[in-house]
């Protein structure tokens, strides 16, 4: 079938529609590191003073997140069929879910409520990871899919950036362990009435600002349904406005390009070419579903049990275990966050040039042996080295594990497991972060980083077994290479 080059779409118009429903991942970057950034504060408010006060509570306003994610993103696809799949509907019901847990958040610092703010809060975020890849690529033409693909994660990891240089307005605290109380209180009382009270919202209640620009895009701007709804509600005026924002005039009149725009009847050829081509064995059609899939499932559990989550949201404790100073412990944080995110950023430079499979199995196969390096110079502790090999890591994870797996999921996996995909991120994600702490209070720093290190080469032994190119591929060619 013929596809549209780079130079008969308006990339514009594409982009920026992206940008606006990938807000949904910048809201999600947020939160995975807004914590890090306000936790210490939070434990102080709660008197959480101990190591395992701290990693216990702190363990737990984590793992309510993704537990939230996993219900978000489990329950899609009958979100999806209440609202008759419309997803400008989704997204922006999802906005609301959203801006109610955000403000439950940042109502008081009692555990209970955080608890409950991160978990409303993660279904929004589990209900975005697995509509908002759908969504791009359904607006999106083939040409540009993979770039576009990327940007869900890119707006992620710069969330994640902003959130972790949010700790600068953050009160800062010497080393206080449950034997102080005094130099506790006095702490406490030294604060300002804006340290006290509203530093922590402020940080935790930032994500609301992703929520409130995405509803007004969706409300007023964008208020057209998908291509394919408005063919299945024959509005093909619609649908041929719509088309007229995407591709230049030349290109519309091309037959690759919507045939309803111009002929109504286009839609029943269309209908006779898709049954002529799945006229398959049944059971054929079951086995590609499935080995789609599992690799989708194998692919999303990449992205977390290298350990990011558990870095990103974890990160300033243990820096600050290895440094007095506030503004270097501020200066790493901001450091590991700029680099994620720019790393992340470059997968649109390289997923279309040397395909999805190649970023891929680069990735993992880099970032084991990061991980085994990280853990080397924890082990003979030195500190700058073993920073300096975070910052590798997160660059080998951030080009491909990091930008590559969304658009590479939405591509492979039918829209109906695509929801079973994100589940097992999440749940692999709440493990991570459930257990982060302990695992270092169990195997040491160094410990944990082989572990990560371990999971991510099984990883890439699987994605060398059985993953292939989806590179410039339609939908029935993908199946087909799993038959």
């Amino acid at each position: 079938m013929t596809q549209s080059t780079k130079n008969q779409i308006k990339q514009t118009q594409v982009y920026l529609r992206a940008i606006i429903a990938c807000l949904g991942g910048h809201f999600f970057g947020l939160n995975n590191t807004l914590l890090n950034s306000s936790q210490e504060h939070i434990c102080f408010l709660n008197q959480w003073l101990s190591k395992y006060d701290i990693a216990l509570y702190t363990s737990l306003i984590a793992a309510l997140y993704p537990l939230g994610c996993i219900l978000g993103a489990i329950y899609t696809t009958q979100f999806l069929r209440i609202l008759q799949n419309s997803y400008r509907k989704s997204l922006l019901i999802i906005d609301l879910i959203g801006i109610i847990g955000t403000i439950q958040i940042t109502m008081n610092s009692s555990l209970q409520n955080i608890m409950l703010g991160r978990f409303i809060s993660g279904i929004a975020v589990g209900l975005n990871c697995a509509i908002i890849p759908l969504y791009v690529k359904i607006y999106t033409p083939q040409a540009i899919r993979g770039q576009t693909g990327t940007l869900f994660q890119s707006l992620q990891t710069f969330g994640m950036f902003i959130g972790l240089i949010l700790k600068s307005i953050m009160p800062i605290y010497p080393k206080i362990t449950e034997k102080d109380i005094q130099l506790y209180q006095e702490t406490m009382n030294s604060q300002t009435y804006f340290e006290y009270y509203f530093s922590w919202r402020i940080v935790m209640g930032f994500p609301l600002i992703c929520c409130l620009i995405r509803l007004y895009f969706m409300l007023y701007i964008f208020t057209e349904e998908t291509p394919q709804k408005l063919v299945s509600q024959r509005k093909f005026k619609s649908l041929k406005k719509f088309c007229q924002r995407i591709y230049t005039k030349e290109e519309l009149k091309q037959p690759h390009i919507y045939p309803q725009i111009n002929n109504k009847d286009g839609l029943h050829q269309q209908i006779e070419l898709t049954q002529q081509e799945t006229q398959i064995d049944e059971k054929t059609i079951e086995r590609s579903r499935r080995r789609r899939m599992y690799l989708g499932i194998i692919v999303q559990i990449s992205s977390q049990i290298n350990g990011l989550n558990g870095v990103m949201t974890f990160s300033s404790a243990v820096y600050k275990e290895n440094t007095d100073s506030n503004s270097i412990v501020l200066l790493y944080q901001a450091m590991q966050g700029l680099s994620i995110f720019l790393f992340t950023l470059s997968s649109i430079f390289v997923i279309d040039r040397f395909g999805r499979k190649k970023v891929l199995m680069i990735s993992a196969l880099s970032t084991s042996i990061s991980l085994l390096f990280v853990a080397l110079f924890a082990y003979l502790d030195i500190f700058y080295l073993s920073f300096i090999c975070i910052i590798v890591y997160l660059g080998c994870q951030g080009f491909g594990l990091g930008g590559v797996v969304m658009p590479y999921s939405a591509e492979l996996v039918d829209k109906n497991d695509m929801s079973t995909c994100i589940g097992w991120r999440w749940l692999s994600y709440g493990l991570i972060v459930l257990t982060f702490q302990f695992k270092i209070l169990i195997f040491q720093f160094y410990g944990t980083f082989i572990i990560f290190s371990v999971l991510t080469f099984l990883c890439f032994v699987y994605f060398v077994i059985h993953m292939k190119e989806t590179k410039g591929l339609s939908t029935q060619q993908i199946h087909r290479l799993y038959y």
